[in-house]
């Protein structure tokens, strides 16, 4: 969403920088210990891991920092 001069403000481009920035540590967490496993260290199911690997929708803090007591 922009404002009226047609920018994106600058908090949402924080936000987009943080979610892909996450799921790319969750690309590494998959990789390293297994979909299953992460999926049962942030308590979802499997399916549910897709929108945080594309970085639409973010990680609860709890969730990763059980994933990087596994790591």
């Amino acid at each position: 969403m922009s404002n009226r001069n047609g920018m994106v403000p600058h908090h949402r481009l924080d936000v987009a920088f943080a979610f892909r920035r996450s799921a790319a540590e969750l690309q590494g967490h998959v990789a390293r210990l297994g979909a299953e496993r992460v999926a049962a260290a942030l308590r979802v199911a499997v399916a549910d891991l897709e929108p945080l690997l594309a970085g639409r929708v973010q990680m609860t803090r709890a969730g990763l920092r059980r994933l990087r007591k596994l790591s």
